[in-house]
């Protein structure tokens, strides 16, 4: 059995920044094992920070997925990263 981990903004937003050609796919593949292995957990804090950062710091155009308008759409990309809440 794999203990839950935590799972921060700064993961989420390497994973999803066209910029960072050596944290992004390191992001991307640590989401999807810890989706594999039903081990990852996040928080609303983390959700809301991400989509802050994503959609005001880094320009949408940087963004491996653009997100949506609505919150709906972004939290529905992050299902598709595939982390737990809390």
């Amino acid at each position: 059995m794999t203990a839950p981990v935590f799972v921060d903004t700064n993961v989420f937003v390497y994973a999803s920044d066209n910029r960072e050609t050596v944290k992004q796919p390191l992001a991307e593949e640590w989401l999807e094992r810890l989706w594999r292995e039903q081990s990852g957990r996040t928080s609303v804090q983390v959700l809301n920070e991400c989509y802050w950062n994503l959609t005001r710091k880094i320009r949408p155009s940087c963004l491996r997925t653009t997100p949506g308008t609505s919150c709906t759409a972004f939290s529905n990309g992050i299902r598709r990263q595939s982390i737990s809440m809390c």
